[in-house]
Formats: structure tokens, sequence, C-alpha cells
């Protein structure tokens, strides 16, 4: 791997040589930028072991502002240059009490942090989803890797859950109120990695390793990369429709290094 500071210098030379500052570079620039980094230190591949399919980085190069999905099994991919600054994008991700808005955003019913502070360091989330009498809900511990971004100078923003289930009351609310209609997900994890490739170019990858059980676990394969798609494309409209519109203040949004965003 080139050396970090090499990678950097070449960010900021696209930045310069572009056609308007803060553009995504043409897709040739956008697999160079990728290259400077090291990936295999995201948790996709040193916690999960779970390489990216092949091509899916350079798909989404030629398709800007487009996600792109794969699914192997389980496991499900999608990638998007997002032309949208860092911060913005990273504030959907963690802005997770307002996933559930009636929109063509995250595709959740309910998102609910019960455990730890919203948009802080480390969080138990609450999600179901329910539509025409089918559903699941999950809880996940939910992170933000804080080794990755210091080692990588601050370039790396990733977000880590895995499921919790066995840990909650399902005698309590908010499970009580979803568990009589709908089942709890066999298992979950995966995690969110942004990476700034100019001012208003952002890396989004989406990594998921779910399964839902059931009858929802076998009609997956029939949906799973549309869901994909539309999950990393709805944050991207959840960072230009509510959060970059409505003041969020309390409590501030934090670096994965648990430093103020603001």
């Amino acid at each position: 791997m080139p050396p970090r500071w090499l990678g950097i210098l070449w960010l900021g030379s696209v930045a310069a040589a572009g056609p308007a500052v803060g553009e995504c570079p043409p897709a040739a620039r956008l697999r160079e930028a990728l290259a400077s980094l090291d990936l295999a230190s995201a948790s996709r591949l040193a916690r999960f072991q779970s390489p990216l399919p092949r091509d899916l980085y350079a798909d989404a190069a030629r398709k800007v502002g487009q996600a792109v999905a794969a699914r192997e099994g389980d496991r499900g991919f999608g990638v998007m240059f997002a032309e949208r600054p860092i911060k913005l994008v990273w504030k959907a991700l963690n802005d997770e009490e307002h996933h559930a808005l009636d929109g063509p955003y995250v595709p959740v019913r309910r998102s609910e942090v019960i455990d730890g502070t919203p948009r802080g360091e480390s969080r138990l989330l609450f999600q179901s989803f329910e539509k025409f009498g089918i559903g699941r809900w999950w809880v996940s511990r939910v992170w933000l890797n804080r080794e990755l971004f210091e080692s990588s100078g601050g370039r790396m923003w990733e977000i880590v859950w895995e499921d919790r289930m066995a840990e909650v009351d399902r005698t309590k609310p908010p499970v009580s109120q979803v568990a009589s209609r709908i089942r709890a997900i066999e298992r979950s994890r995966g995690s969110w990695l942004l990476v700034p490739i100019a001012d208003r170019c952002t890396l989004v990858e989406h990594f998921s390793w779910t399964d839902p059980g059931g009858f929802v676990g076998a009609t997956q394969a029939l949906v799973a990369k549309k869901a994909i798609r539309d999950t990393v494309e709805g944050v991207v409209r959840l960072a230009d429709d509510h959060v970059a519109t409505v003041p969020h203040t309390d409590p501030p949004f934090v670096r994965p290094d648990g430093t103020s965003l603001d």
C-alpha cells in the first residue's frame, strides 16, 4: 500500500485539478483514491472476513450518484460515490432516531436508541420493519470505530453493528409492542464505511450479514439487491431532506474518535 501521506497528497491534487472543487473525479481517479487506502483494516474484512464482490467499486465509480449492490448468501454489499460532504452523510447515518421518517429513506418502521447516548460512540438500537402483516424486529449494539479512524489519519469513518437480541427484555417496551405480531431476526451484523474523496465526494460502503429467518429469509434473494440500493440511496436522501434542513443540536454529532463534529 502507498504511504498515507501519498494518498493525502493525491486527494489534494484531485480537488485542485478537477473541473470544479469538490466534485467527484473521473472513474479512474476514484479507483486510484481507493487504492491508497488500507481497506483490509475496515470491519468488512478485518472483523467479518467478507471481501467485496469483484468490480463493485468499479461499477460505482462509473455511476457516480447511484448505488450499486451485490449479494452472496446472507451477505449484502452496497457502494456509492455520493457528491455530498462526508459530514452530512455521517450525520444521516448516526441520526438513527429519525431513520423511521416517512419517505424513501431507511426502510424501517421504528428506530429507537434504548441504551447509551443517541449519536454517541456506542449505543443499543431497537429497530423494526413491518408491512402487509410481515416484518421483523432486531436490537443491535452500534459503535463508532475509533481505532480505524485514528489509524487512517481521519480518512476512514466507520459504524459497526452486531445483534444483541438476547440482551433485551422482550416483555418490556419497545420490544413488547411488536413481539406479538412479528418475530425477531435470527442474526445480523455489518458496517457502514465513509471515505472523503473530495469536499463534496464521499465513498459510501454498506455491508450487512443478516439472516431474517422464516419466510422473509427464504424470499430474501428476490429483493435483497434492490433493498441494499434503496437503503444506501435513502441515507443520502435523508441527509439532503432532513439532516441538512432541520437543526440537530442535542445530543451533538461526533466523529468516530468522539470529538464534536460541529
